[in-house]
């Protein structure tokens, strides 16, 4: 890790002090030029100077004719995945590449695998392109506010880190030092690898802060106006430029009078500091940029005139005055488009917005979004959601996230979760209860299951099943109990088999809900090791389902039914169930329900001794796992891993797999599948004779 101080620019732009990070910047260009390519990730916190300090890297390898592409993480809720990678795929033509990896993923079918594997396949074919582009020249992608940056984005960062070093590609990537829940879960895997350094942007010293204030008076400054400046700003540069352009130089030399000292007060909180940098903005100017701070970071000039209800020549002509005032700065890459000089910029601007226009303009930008059609769900909404003020418009803002975390295709398993606990916040707040609210707990329970994050996903169920239960809707409290699947840990299977009791004893349910519950309770029998009371629900189970001819009913039955055969039981069971459950699947094409026959297939082939039909389970399983973002998947798909590659001799592959399905077990907070992967370490040990490991 890197510590360094860090200095500003002086009004002309030229960069005051710095020795030390443009040192660590420059090796980075110069090892990447050297075809050693390398991440490196410049952090500290908002406003210390971070992209100044990247501008200055932009600036000498494109002196060198290094090709230099910029790209802006966003915080706004529904932005297209791997948005801040757009202009550097722009630059290096990935679009052939990307449209065959597109391609290749639609092929793979399912309904919420398909998504995921469109991810793997952007995420790899980017990759290739982006190597490859670097060639003999070398290219510079500078990633800015990866704090921001959405799954997608982060995959693709982690994917590269792992190729970049083989080639002449340098990715520079700013960040907050409080990186947010995406980033911090990346970061563990991410920085320990040989190509990636971090470069740590601290506030400046007294020191730092007399060097741009003489650079910018273009003399000496007075000691005691320096320590004060420092004082007064904390050595942020953000800070500090927003006080000199407030102040001036020459008011800061002055003894402090009455209307000196109340605006260098009022430099301590940010938002006072934009508003004083406001005085000399007109009134309409004003609102302009308050309706901006409102739609993110990245100012669309379309999407502000639509909002605002001006025109497009209106809302130019106010851009350019805050431009001028220093608020915005324009997006090279986006003719027309702005953004807010500084995130902290946007926060003081946002800050002074009134409650009553915050909820009108967050109201009408989700009108104006949703005309936009359903690429733009996820951003309508966070803003119904920021808009809602009583339980009818509460109601509107929760359905709107439901709509968007329905769309596997647009908001990974993670980003659902986001969405639909802000969701849940909402309507806890105005008190929305009954169906409706159990609904909400159902959707988000299945999205932290998909999301690995089982723990709080059975607490959500079990709340759902009690307001369900609360509220007679029967339905939605079986809907409840169906959620977690595959998960054999006892605690979690015993608390599944009490919502299935439940919700059978609550009265009456559709033929189909009864049937899936019948299956769900076999299964937690099943893993707690009640053979033969699971046994005889699953075929109860099985009866009902084709009763109904319900697909998804038979599915969930003879899922119960293989899960309830005794290993020594013979491969024909299990291999003929199986091949029913695939002939269903066109039906139903959910990633773990297509998983699970080819795992059951898996099984039979290896009983059977038949190393054909193994390959072809392994590679089944393979494909549907890869890239697939969800984690329960990822963990079958690393265990078949380590044992394909254990009987194969390969010890040193099958305990990578193995370790990373730990990881992945330990995350999910599911001790079952953590204690497999604990007892297959153990095997391996003991096969290849090796007491250290041991």
């Amino acid at each position: 890790m890197f510590d360094a101080q860090v200095a500003v620019a002086d009004r002309s732009g030229t960069l005051v002090g710095r020795a030390t990070e443009r040192a660590v910047l420059q090796a980075a260009l110069d090892r990447a030029l050297g075809g050693t390519g390398g991440v490196l990730l410049v952090h500290g916190p908002a406003g210390i100077g971070k992209t100044r300090l990247v501008e200055v890297l932009a600036q000498r390898a494109a002196e060198l004719g290094v090709t230099v592409c910029w790209g802006r993480c966003l915080d706004d809720a529904g932005a297209p995945a791997l948005w801040p990678w757009r202009a550097a795929l722009d630059e290096v033509h990935a679009d052939p590449a990307l449209a065959r990896a597109r391609a290749a993923a639609r092929e793979s079918g399912g309904e919420s695998s398909a998504s995921a594997a469109l991810r793997f396949a952007l995420v790899a074919a980017a990759t290739d392109a982006l190597v490859a582009a670097a060639g003999p020249a070398g290219l510079v992608v500078v990633l800015e506010d990866l704090h921001w940056a959405d799954t997608a984005s982060l995959a693709l960062l982690r994917h590269l880190a792992a190729e970049v070093r083989r080639s002449r590609l340098l990715i520079v990537a700013t960040h907050r030092d409080a990186t947010g829940p995406s980033l911090g879960a990346v970061l563990p895997d991410l920085v320990p690898q040989p190509g990636v350094a971090l470069l740590a942007v601290g506030p400046l010293p007294a020191a730092g802060v007399a060097a741009y204030l003489t650079a910018v008076a273009g003399r000496a400054v007075d000691r005691d106006a320096v320590a004060l400046t420092h004082q007064r700003s904390g050595g942020n540069p953000l800070y500090l430029g927003a006080l000199v352009r407030v102040l001036g130089v020459e008011l800061l030399e002055q003894p402090l009078g009455p209307d000196v000292e109340q605006r260098l007060a009022s430099s301590l909180e940010l938002h006072h500091l934009v508003a004083s940098v406001l005085d000399g903005v007109d009134p309409a100017s004003r609102r302009v940029l308050q309706v901006a701070s409102l739609l993110g970071e990245q100012v669309d000039p379309g999407l502000l005139a639509e909002v605002s209800g001006l025109s497009r020549r209106e809302v130019a002509v106010h851009l350019e005055a805050l431009d001028a005032a220093g608020l915005l700065a324009p997006l090279p890459d986006a003719p027309g488009s702005r953004r807010f000089v500084h995130a902290l910029v946007r926060d003081g601007v946002r800050a002074d917005v009134t409650e009553a226009d915050r909820t009108h303009w967050h109201d009408r930008a989700a009108g104006v979004l949703e005309q936009r059609g359903p690429a733009r769900l996820g951003e309508v909404a966070a803003h119904r959601l920021r808009a809602a003020t009583d339980a009818a418009s509460t109601l509107l803002a929760v359905r709107s996230a439901q709509r968007a975390a329905a769309d596997p295709g647009r908001l990974a398993p993670p980003e659902a979760v986001d969405l639909l606990r802000s969701a849940l916040l909402a309507a806890d707040r105005v008190g929305v209860d009954g169906g409706e609210l159990a609904e909400l707990l159902v959707e988000l329970a299945t999205a932290e299951y998909l999301a690995g994050e089982v723990g709080s996903s059975l607490e959500h169920c079990c709340r759902a099943a009690d307001v369900a239960h609360r509220a007679g809707d029967g339905p939605a409290q079986a809907r409840a109990a169906l959620v977690l699947q595959g998960i054999g840990h006892p605690a979690t299977a015993e608390q599944v088999a009490s919502l299935c009791r439940q919700a059978l004893e609550a009265g009456p349910l559709p033929p189909p809900l009864h049937s899936r519950l019948l299956a769900q309770l076999s299964s937690a029998q099943g893993h707690l090791g009640r053979a033969d009371e699971a046994l005889a629900l699953a075929a109860t189970a099985l009866d009902a389902a084709e009763c109904c001819g319900d697909a998804t009913a038979v599915l969930a039955a003879v899922h119960a039914r293989v899960s309830a055969l005794d290993a020594r039981s013979g491969p024909d069971e299990r291999q003929e169930l199986a091949r029913r459950a695939l002939e269903l699947l066109p039906h139903r094409g959910a990633l773990l329900a297509r998983l699970w026959p080819h795992l059951w297939l898996l099984d039979a082939a290896h009983v059977r001794g038949d190393p054909v039909a193994v390959e072809q389970a392994v590679a089944a399983v393979e494909r549907l796992v890869a890239g697939a973002g969800v984690p329960l998947a990822d963990w079958h798909g690393l265990r078949v891993r380590a044992a394909h590659a254990a009987l194969q001799g390969r010890i040193a592959d099958a305990r990578a797999a193995n370790e990373q399905a730990r990881v992945i077990a330990l995350r999910m907070q599911e001790p079952a599948a953590a204690g497999m992967t604990q007892a297959f370490r153990i095997c391996l040990a003991q096969a290849a004779g090796d007491p250290d490991e041991l």
